[in-house]
């Protein structure tokens, strides 16, 4: 295994929501492969594809994965070397796998879908590509006088193609899936909010028509907004299923941060959860942004608290936000970062088996952006989203304050 290798290219399609093609769901889109216009089979081996996995075989390194080579050098374990370490455990494939690029259909055991933009929320770090709900937000916020580079996302946001996400309501997607279903291993539903998507359920029915969802793992990043009891009922159907909770924070802050989720009724499914057979698990992510890194003792306390069989603390996951800048927690200024490194360095006492998580994204936000943002560009951004919106800032005082 070399230092670039990555089994995702070579056993996996990722889409994102406006049907492009992505390595992996951190990863940067290829430049002409969308399913817009092409069949999952024909992008497979796509000349685009090629070349990426060539380069991955040689050990080269490639534009499109450079969120993870960056987070390696603060000794992250990142989804590149987990995903590898995972893929062989639970599907026996790894880098000896692989000596070509080009590779037979039955290799693809994998799709990670953002099959639409549809979505009850609208959180911080989000855009309309990913919920339609921003766009009004989007159309506030370009009224006010904003530092230039949240300025400068309010005008990209604003002026997304509505046009492209229906891709997946056109024949050229569903034309071979009933031949690509009986090799595939995994979904992975992403969104907008996957339980919102009525073709995510009609994938579902067509696996288990198919007499494939028995082999299927399912993951579902999912913000528990919307799932109803009756939604548990089509997952026993399939294999393995892991409900990964989007929340950023306990209470009032998790409504700010994802706006505006209700915190009970997250509560209530992760509990309605526990009811559940082995086959149905669950997980927590936590989008690690400027302000979800300053409140993440309150939300580490909590799990802990709770005692979930399902989700304990060792399952609550960290994703680095790098992007829009603005929100990375590496632009805030040396006071909130002692801030957030007293707070870090409580939790690594008091909870030891999730320390290696804590210490390295520790180091990570400790580190430098590269770019020219600074704290002032974020507190304009949260205290006009707060006004938009109608939020008391009080909630946040201690993030806000001088």
């Amino acid at each position: 295994m070399n230092k670039t290798w990555c089994i995702h290219p070579f056993t996996q399609l990722a889409t994102i929501t406006d049907g492009r093609i992505v390595p992996c769901c951190i990863a940067k889109p290829y430049k002409n492969v969308n399913l817009n216009d092409m069949t999952v089979k024909e992008i497979w081996n796509h000349s685009d594809i090629l070349s990426l996995r060539q380069k991955l075989l040689n050990g080269e390194e490639v534009d499109n994965c450079r969120v993870c080579y960056d987070d390696e050098l603060h000794g992250i374990s990142t989804h590149r070397i987990q995903s590898n370490s995972n893929f062989e455990k639970l599907y026996g494939i790894s880098d000896k796998d692989f000596t070509s690029p080009e590779l037979d259909i039955t290799n693809l055991v994998a799709l990670d879908l953002r099959l639409g933009n549809t979505c009850n929320l609208k959180c911080i770090m989000c855009r309309p590509q990913e919920s339609h709900k921003w766009f009004d937000d989007v159309v506030a916020m370009r009224k006010i006088n904003l530092p230039p580079v949240v300025s400068a996302d309010m005008d990209d946001k604003f002026n997304y193609n509505r046009n492209d996400y229906n891709w997946i309501n056109k024949k050229v997607f569903w034309d071979n899936i009933d031949e690509i279903l009986p090799n595939i291993k995994e979904f992975i539903f992403g969104g907008g909010e996957p339980f919102m998507l009525k073709e995510v359920k009609k994938l579902l029915n067509k696996a288990i028509e198919l007499d494939t969802a028995k082999n299927l793992s399912i993951r579902f990043h999912t913000n528990g907004t919307y799932m109803h009891p009756k939604d548990f009922e089509i997952l026993k159907h399939f294999k393995r299923i892991q409900l990964m909770f989007s929340v950023d924070g306990v209470n009032e802050i998790n409504h700010f941060l994802r706006y505006p989720a209700q915190w009970d009724s997250i509560i209530e499914i992760i509990e309605e959860n526990e009811k559940y057979g082995p086959n149905i698990e669950s997980s927590m992510l936590c989008s690690l942004t400027s302000v979800s890194a300053f409140y993440l003792d309150q939300l580490y306390d909590f799990v802990d608290s709770k005692k979930w069989n399902k989700l304990p603390l060792k399952n609550l996951y960290l994703g680095r936000v790098h992007d829009p800048s603005y929100l990375n927690p590496q632009t805030l200024d040396t006071r909130r970062k002692k801030i957030i490194e007293d707070k870090f360095n409580r939790l690594m006492k008091d909870y030891p088996l999730v320390k290696s998580t804590l210490e390295s994204n520790l180091n990570w936000i400790l580190g430098d952006s590269g770019n020219n943002v600074t704290v002032d560009d974020t507190l304009e951004y949260v205290k006009n989203l707060c006004s938009v919106r109608n939020i008391d800032p009080n909630v946040l005082h201690e993030f806000l304050e001088d």
